[in-house]
């Protein structure tokens, strides 16, 4: 924490400690960049997979009626319990 401190004090990107900080940010334009694309290529991988899971769950509640009651009874039985003060 110190390092972020003093580096952000001299107006140092302290991402790669080399270059200059964009004006008002604690990064080079160059360390933003990279950061901002590896966070939008994470979030569209997870968007992907969270579409993956939604059609799976469909799928295995169609294929699995009786788990799927079994699972809702407990889960209401829970929200009876736990969530209404029971």
């Amino acid at each position: 924490m110190k390092d972020y401190a003093w580096y952000k004090a001299h107006g140092i990107c302290w991402t790669c400690r080399e270059r200059e900080a964009m004006q008002g940010k604690t990064r080079c334009a160059e360390c933003a960049e990279l950061i901002r694309a590896k966070k939008n290529y994470l979030y569209s991988e997870n968007a992907e997979y969270r579409e993956y899971q939604k059609k799976y769950l469909k799928e295995w509640k169609s294929r699995n009626p009786e788990k799927l009651k079994i699972y809702e009874s407990r889960k209401s039985e829970y929200n009876r319990r736990y969530r209404n003060g029971y």
